[in-house]
C-alpha cells in the first residue's frame, strides 16, 4: 500500500511523493506519467540528499547521516546505454526503469505469472540477477523474491530510503536500477525475511534447459 507524504524541506518545493512496494513517485515531476518528467526520482533523492543528508533532527538529536557506501547508478557510459535503446535490445520504458530509476506500473509486467524453473537477468547486460527457486507471489504487483544471486548489489546510505524503510537494488555490472528490498518478508515467512521488490522491465528470464 502506497504511503503519500511531504519532502519538507525548505530548499525544495513542497513536493507529494508516494512511496511503499514502488520506488519514490513524486506528483511535481510525474504528470500523471511516471516515465515522463524534467527530475527522476534519483535526481529527486539526490537532491534531498544533499540538503538534508548532514544532519536530520529526531526530535531534539541531531543524527549523522553522511553517506559511506556505494552509490547507485548507472556505471555504463552513456553511449552504451544510448546504444541500447537504439538497437531495441531494451525499450524506452526498460531504459526509463534501468537508467532514470522510475517505476513501471503494477500488475503490467509478463514476468508475474512466469512459473518456469530459470534465472532472471538484467535486461541491459545480462548478469545473472535471481534465481526462479527464489521468486513468490507477494501481490504487490511486481515480481518479488526472497533472496538475490551476486550479481545483485544494495545501495546504502541513501537517507531518503532509510527513511522509508527499504534499500534500492541495482545490477552489479551496469548499475541499472532494479527496485527495493523490504525486510517485511516475515508476512509472507519467506526463509529471509526479506522481499525484493523488483521492475519487471529491468529483467528477462532464461528457461533452465530440460
Amino acid at each position: 500500500v502506497a504511503q503519500s507524504f511531504s519532502l519538507g524541506l525548505s530548499q525544495i518545493p513542497d513536493v507529494r511523493c508516494y512511496s511503499g512496494a514502488r520506488a519514490m513517485v513524486c506528483s511535481q515531476q510525474s504528470g500523471g506519467d511516471e516515465f515522463q518528467g524534467k527530475q527522476t526520482r534519483r535526481d529527486i533523492l539526490s537532491h534531498v540528499g544533499n540538503v538534508g543528508a548532514k544532519a536530520v533532527v529526531l526530535g531534539s538529536v541531531a543524527v549523522a547521516a553522511e553517506a559511506n557506501a556505494e552509490k547507485a547508478g548507472p556505471k555504463l557510459p552513456e553511449q552504451e546505454w544510448d546504444e541500447l535503446l537504439k538497437s531495441g535490445r531494451i525499450s524506452k520504458m526498460a531504459y526509463n526503469v534501468l537508467h532514470n530509476a522510475a517505476t513501471e506500473k503494477p500488475g503490467t509486467s509478463k514476468l508475474l505469472k512466469e512459473k518456469r524453473k530459470g534465472l532472471f537477468k538484467c535486461a541491459a547486460c545480462e548478469t545473472e540477477l535471481f534465481s526462479s527457486n527464489t521468486k513468490f507471489d507477494s501481490g504487490t504487483g511486481w515480481p518479488s523474491f526472497y533472496d538475490k544471486l551476486p550479481g545483485v548489489a544494495l545501495e546504502t546510505g541513501n537517507l531518503a530510503d532509510q527513511l522509508v524503510m527499504r534499500t534500492e537494488v541495482h545490477c552489479e555490472k551496469c548499475g541499472g536500477h532494479l527496485g527495493h528490498v523490504f525486510e517485511d518478508g516475515w508476512i509472507w515467512s519467506t526463509p529471509t525475511n526479506k522481499r525484493y521488490c523488483i521492475n519487471g522491465l529491468s529483467l528477462t528470464f532464461t528457461a533452465a534447459e530440460a
